[in-house]
């Protein structure tokens, strides 16, 4: 799991799991998009274990090392060109990549628009006293991960200047109302039961959430 093009092997998490084996079973197709970096694609072999009958893909721009899933289609694409004219699936898995996305208003459109019946989420969310989608620029430092980055006004007073829109120098920082209300104007709704979050005790800024949405209308 830790090859040349996945990056470094990630801390495989449970609580991802989790939202993929709480999927009702007669779930006939799946997209998890962007599901190689760090695990190769472990979270879609995890898909298509507890979804026995369904189509998997992963979409992906990186290419997958020995070892991805052969239960798995690798569509390598970016998320929006695929997305302009991919067909709908039930289930769309969305692991740690809307923050990295350069609009992720689009983005959600384009996942909500095709997808029919649940979309799973994991990411790091802003504290709830920040309720909005801000652009949070890395440390030009690749050093960066080193300081004690407890508050946004930390972050920003220790900012580099990044010339570019890569995920290498920039992140979207997101509070729950902002996603939650977000897919709520495309017609999705949280599951309450699905709702897990964790709080890294070494940053206060932010903590990691999950949960499954579902159509508004679906019973």
């Amino acid at each position: 799991m830790n090859g040349t093009n996945t990056g470094p092997a990630c801390r495989i998490d449970a609580s991802k799991e989790r939202l993929i084996t709480g999927l009702p079973t007669d779930m006939y197709s799946a997209r998890d998009l962007g599901g190689i970096w760090g695990v190769n694609g472990h979270y879609s072999k995890v898909l298509a274990e507890h979804l026995s009958e369904a189509d998997v893909e992963l979409v992906d721009t990186a290419t997958p090392d020995e070892g991805f899933p052969d239960t798995v289609a690798h569509i390598k694409s970016r998320f929006e060109d695929y997305l302009s004219h991919a067909p709908s699936v039930d289930v769309s898995v969305l692991f740690d990549v809307i923050l990295h996305q350069t609009c992720p208003v689009h983005f959600l459109k384009q996942v909500t628009d095709t997808t029919e019946h649940r979309i799973l989420i994991a990411q790091p969310l802003l504290a709830e006293a920040n309720p909005v989608c801000m652009n949070l620029q890395f440390l030009s430092d690749p050093e960066w991960r080193h300081y004690q980055l407890d508050s946004l006004d930390r972050w920003s007073r220790l900012n580099g200047r990044p010339s570019l829109w890569t995920t290498g120098a920039w992140a979207w920082g997101q509070s729950l109302t902002w996603l939650t209300y977000t897919l709520k104007g495309f017609g999705w709704v949280v599951e309450p039961d699905s709702i897990m979050a964790r709080q890294d005790p070494s940053i206060t800024y932010f903590y990691h959430w999950y949960a499954t949405f579902k159509p508004r209308d679906e019973r």
